[in-house]
């Protein structure tokens, strides 16, 4: 699949989500590049959390672009 359009977070969380999973399993490097930038996500680079916290941004922007939230649980203590 071609490189995403990063205005378009769903489109980039549909090509992100099946690259993270073969990352975390240490099949696969996960390359993202945006403003002229290249990020290189692996498990061998310790740097997966940072791949994660990307992918939680962008679940939070495409849910306000679609119209949806995310569901929240609290948990009374």
């Amino acid at each position: 699949m071609a490189d995403p359009d990063w205005s378009k977070p769903c489109e980039v969380l549909a090509w992100l989500r099946p690259q993270y999973y073969q990352a975390a399993a240490g099949t696969a490097v996960v390359r993202v590049q945006y403003d002229n930038n290249l990020v290189e996500y692996s498990a061998r680079n310790n740097n997966l959390p940072q791949l994660d916290a990307l992918i939680r941004r962008l679940e939070r922007e495409c849910a306000l672009a679609s119209g949806t939230s995310r569901r929240r649980a609290f948990i009374a203590g």
